[in-house]
């Protein structure tokens, strides 16, 4: 399978390195190269090339090569999605051999999910979601399409994240609890109630952030 990194950044070079750790278990996986709008084609990141923006993938060049979602901030992978969509791309997941992934787990196309991550039992992850390194989704959990978990979130049973929804680096969300669509969870922040859509959370317990209201 060939495969294109959507974006150029950190999280894209730990994509390519998952796939990296994929290829060494003897699957058939080739990074051809990063699809970015701010950089010009031909320049090189990780010793692979800059095929260009997401046009490329309307090109003859494209042929079979599918997309992986490498993009941190929510409304950023959703253009950039839509992009591809727009040219006729597809998509793959890269799934890091280390996540652990128990029994009746769903898991969406575009999938990133890094290193040494758990999803345990009856859960379902929607398309085009990003799981960073150490993350725990909890039973009976379910992850909306296009969210961001960043490293060491910890989500428990019961809980339903909303599309778009971005959770900071060692940020907590008890058990049974929602978290809205396109909700911001700041770093470290511990959810005790439910979120609402589009707010910013911080703290422990978390509080709506002054100012980001709606």
């Amino acid at each position: 399978m060939k495969v294109a990194i959507l974006g150029a950044s950190g999280l894209a070079r730990e994509a390519v390195a998952t796939a990296e750790a994929l290829r060494a278990t003897g699957m058939d996986i080739e990074v051809v190269g990063f699809v970015d709008i701010s950089l010009r084609a031909g320049e090189e990141i990780a010793d692979l090339p800059v095929l260009g923006d997401e046009s490329w993938f309307g090109t003859p060049g494209a042929g079979d090569v599918k997309a992986v979602p490498a993009i941190g901030s929510p409304p950023i992978r959703r253009r950039s999605v839509a992009a591809v969509h727009k040219h006729g791309g597809a998509f793959a997941s890269l799934v890091h051999p280390t996540v652990s992934i128990g029994s009746r787990v769903t898991l969406g196309t575009g999938l990133l999910a890094l290193p040494m991550s758990s999803l345990t039992a009856d859960i379902v992850v929607g398309d085009y979601v990003s799981i960073n390194p150490g993350c725990t989704i909890g039973h009976d959990a379910t992850i909306g399409r296009f969210v961001n978990l960043s490293p060491g979130s910890r989500i428990s049973g019961f809980v339903t994240i909303g599309e778009g929804a971005d959770l900071g680096a060692g940020s907590v969300v008890l058990p049974g609890l929602r978290v809205g669509d396109d909700a911001v969870l700041g770093a470290g922040a511990v959810a005790v109630r439910n979120v609402d859509p589009g707010v910013t959370v911080v703290g422990v317990p978390a509080r709506i952030l002054r100012g980001r209201e709606g």
